[in-house]
């Protein structure tokens, strides 16, 4: 399975990269690569990773 957190440089986002990562094909974002507000950037950053699922931990 790929994921795909956004916000990872938060608490939640930290601990769910953290617990995951193991087990998990994670791709994380943190708030200095990817603003969330801007839509395209968000949607090609999605696309290029091809997730099977995308957390949002972004506040």
């Amino acid at each position: 399975m790929k994921l795909f957190v956004v916000g990872a440089d938060g608490q939640l986002g930290s601990d769910v990269v953290r617990l995951l990562s193991p087990t998990v094909d994670v791709t994380a974002r943190v708030m200095d690569e990817l603003d969330v507000t801007d839509r395209a950037a968000l949607g090609q950053a999605i696309e290029a990773s091809h997730p099977d699922v995308v957390v949002n931990c972004a506040a």
